[in-house]
Parts: C-alpha cells; sequence; structure tokens
C-alpha cells in the first residue's frame, strides 16, 4: 500500500479507479485498513483544484474530503483478497 500523508499530496497523483483507505485524525490514529467496508474507490476529480470524490465499498453516494489525513492506495490484488466486513 503506498501512503501518502496528506489529501493535498494525494491530489497530485489521484486517478479515476483508484481504491484507498483513510487514515484517522482523532482518538484511533493511523490507516488501518482491515475489510473491503474499510475502503473507497476514487469516482470523479473534480476541477482544478483536483479534489477527489469518492464512494464506499459498493456505495452510490460520493464524498468529496479535504481534510488534512493520511490515505492510503489499496493494490486491486490486496482489495481482492480482502473480506467484506473486518
Amino acid at each position: 500500500m503506498k501512503i501518502y500523508q496528506s489529501l493535498q499530496d494525494y491530489n497530485n497523483v489521484a486517478k479515476i479507479g483508484d481504491i484507498i483507505a483513510l487514515g484517522g485524525n482523532g482518538y484511533i490514529d493511523g490507516l488501518k485498513v482491515t475489510s473491503k467496508n474499510d475502503c473507497f474507490t476514487v469516482k470523479k476529480i473534480n476541477g482544478a483544484d483536483k479534489f477527489v470524490s469518492f464512494a464506499k465499498y459498493k456505495g452510490r453516494k460520493l464524498y468529496t474530503v479535504a481534510m488534512n489525513q493520511q490515505v492510503g492506495v489499496i493494490e486491486k490484488k490486496v482489495y481482492s483478497n480482502l473480506p467484506i466486513y473486518g
């Protein structure tokens, strides 16, 4: 898994179809991926500022987050071996 320290760092290299996981910025910090339900798929890259919109596993609702949190890009082979729920 390739880890970026912030969404701003990831926005520069984001590609539609990337599978990502977001790290926490609270009591439970760090990037933890135990299931497909922890992952998001990049669906859209918005305009010149390149904000990334993504959807949860099998989700249709798009989220756009501009927080400064860790982003991990997960390889498709690793993702396919993850259980649906952790």
